[in-house]
C-alpha cells in the first residue's frame, strides 16, 4: 500500500518541481529557429494544433486556417506558440501517463473496481486541463499579437457552449479571460 503512496507522490511532485528545472537547463539544445509552421493540405476545417519536437515546436495548419486573414493567422500562431512555450504538451503527457500507470497497477493487483474510476476521472482531469492550458495560450498571445486580432479570431468561431467534455472553453469565457468586455 505504501509503495502505491510513494509512486502516486512522486507522479504528483516530479512535473511540479524537478521537470521545470529540467526544462530550462536543457533549454540551450534548442534550436535558434524555434518554431516551424506547416500546412496540412485537404483539410476544409479552420484548425491548428502544435507539437514539441526535440529541437523546435511545430505548428500545423489546415488549409482553411493558413488561408484566414493576415491579423488572424498571426493570432492562430500565437495562440499555438503560447502552447508550446507553457510546455503544455509535456504536461499534458505527464499527467495521463501518471494516471494510466496508476490505473494499470491497480488492474495488475485485482483492483479492476479502482481502476475504471480512476480512468474516468483521468478523461475528465485531461478534458478540464485541457480548457485550462486553451486559456493560458491565449493569455501568452497577448505577449505577441494585439488583443483585438486575438478577439477578433474567438470571437469568429460562433458561441459554442462548452461542456464537462468539452477541449475549449466557450467564446464568453475566452474573450473575459483576455479581459475583454463581450456582451
Amino acid at each position: 500500500m505504501y509503495s502505491y503512496l510513494l509512486l502516486l507522490s512522486l507522479i504528483i511532485v516530479f512535473p511540479f518541481t524537478a521537470l521545470p528545472w529540467i526544462m530550462k537547463r536543457k533549454s540551450y539544445l534548442i534550436s535558434e529557429e524555434k518554431y516551424e509552421v506547416r500546412v496540412m493540405r485537404g483539410h476544409s476545417q479552420i484548425n491548428a494544433f502544435s507539437i514539441r519536437g526535440l529541437r523546435k515546436g511545430y505548428i500545423f495548419l489546415t488549409e482553411s486556417a493558413a488561408s484566414l486573414d493576415e491579423n488572424k493567422l498571426k493570432a492562430v500562431i500565437a495562440h499555438e506558440i503560447g502552447h508550446l512555450e507553457r510546455n503544455h504538451h509535456v504536461k499534458m503527457a505527464l499527467l495521463m501517463g501518471s494516471l494510466i500507470t496508476i490505473s494499470m497497477f491497480l488492474l495488475l493487483d485485482g483492483m479492476s473496481w479502482v481502476a475504471i474510476p480512476v480512468l474516468l476521472l483521468a478523461m475528465l482531469a485531461q478534458k478540464s486541463l485541457s480548457r485550462k492550458f486553451e486559456l493560458e495560450a491565449d493569455r501568452y498571445a497577448l505577449r505577441l499579437v494585439p488583443c483585438q486580432d486575438l478577439v477578433s479570431l474567438i470571437s469568429s468561431y460562433g458561441d459554442r457552449e462548452a461542456s464537462i467534455l468539452s477541449t475549449h472553453p466557450d467564446v464568453s469565457t475566452r474573450l473575459k479571460n483576455l479581459n475583454y468586455n463581450w456582451s
